[in-house]
This record gives C-alpha cells, structure tokens and sequence, in this order.
C-alpha cells in the first residue's frame, strides 16, 4: 500500500511539476531567465512555447521595450511573439513605430510593411505658380505622418491637393493687395503648426513660402 502511495504520490508531482520544469528547461535554453513561479503560471496556461522564449531573448538582445508577459498575453490573444519582435527590430531605427502599433496589425493579420512605409517616409510638397488673387504663391514642405493622420490611407500627393485647395478657396475672398502682408498671413495663419498638427497630423520638417506679384 506504502508502495502505492508512493508511486501516485510521484506520478502526481511529475504531473504537477512538469510543465513549469519544462518551461524553465525551455527558458534557460534560450537564454531566457524566469522564475520557478512565472514557469508555473505559463505552465498553467500552456504559453511555454519556444516560440515565446525565442522571441523575448530577441527581444532582450536588441532592447525591444516588451517583456515576456508583453509576449505571453500576445500569444494567447492569437498572435505571434516572433513576428511582432522581428518586426520592431526591423524598424527599430523609427521612433515612428510603436509596439502597439506592430502588434495590433499581428492580431488583425494585417500587412505592417504597407502602413509603416507611409509613416516612415518623408513626404514632400511642391507648388509652383499657384494663381492667388493678384499674386502667384510657390509653396515647398517637407514632413512625416503621424499614426492618426488619415492621409496613411491615402494617396501620396493628398497633401498637395489640400494645400492647393486651401490655397484656392481663400484666394476667391482675399483682398489685400500688399505681397508682405498676404505672404506672412499665410504663413502664419494658414500653413501654422495647427494646420500641420492638427488638420494633416503631421510633423512638419521643412516648410517655405513665396509669394511674388
């Protein structure tokens, strides 16, 4: 009977103890250090893949600011520790790109590389002779998109088309015919950081304006 006891008594402590042994074996193998009781939580929760321990010692080497329950809660939501981790390396040198953003495009299984594209480039406007009441207007910006700017969704000269538009409609209502005036007025109240802030939702870089008669 002693015997039996035994034995059941072992065969439930493998039980019992085998997954978190497992996920420290795992964790220790990728350089990944975690405790007895986190390895016991995962085992509970089946999150001790190689996948995860891969990720987070990527993670580790190359000071991805996401750590191993960033990981786990992830991978239980259906995503992929290692594609979000290559992808933050990837475009590590962007303070445009956020993990938040990497991982609910892994979630959605949507494509990153298109929408970080846009947000990584430095877009640029080019006006020329654009008819303004009695003047012409040349017009040059140099800029990068926010992750709230509705123009990632949009074709790259959008922005031109916005200027030029504005440029047009208050061009029907102006009425000062002093160049200065007209030139600083709409650099300052036109083409201003709110219009860049808040209206394209940009981080304006470069900007000049020129108005001649």
């Amino acid at each position: 009977m002693d015997v039996f006891v035994a034995i059941s008594f072992l065969i439930m402590a493998s039980l019992i103890f085998y997954r978190p042994i497992q996920a420290l074996i795992r964790a220790r193998k990728h350089g990944v250090k975690i405790s007895f009781y986190d390895a016991s939580l995962m085992g509970i929760r089946n999150t001790a893949s190689p996948e995860l321990f891969q990720a987070m010692a990527a993670a580790e080497k190359h000071n991805i600011d996401l750590n191993l329950s960033d990981l786990e809660v992830h991978l239980l939501a259906g995503g992929s520790p290692s594609r979000i981790i290559e992808t933050l390396i990837k475009y590590k040198d962007y303070s445009e790109i956020t993990p938040k953003q990497v991982i609910a495009y892994d979630l959605a299984s949507m494509d990153f590389d298109t929408y970080a594209s846009k947000l990584v480039k430095t877009h640029k406007v080019s006006i020329q002779k654009q008819g303004f009441s009695i003047f012409e207007i040349d017009y040059k910006a140099v800029f990068k998109l926010s992750s709230e700017s509705l123009l990632l969704d949009s074709e790259s000269d959008t922005a031109t088309d916005l200027i030029q538009h504005r440029l047009q409609e208050l061009s029907r209502s102006w009425g000062s015919k002093d160049r200065q005036y007209t030139e600083n007025f709409l650099k300052t109240q036109v083409f201003n950081d709110f219009f860049w802030d808040q209206e394209i939702k940009a981080r304006l870089i470069y900007q000049e304006l020129t108005v001649y008669e």
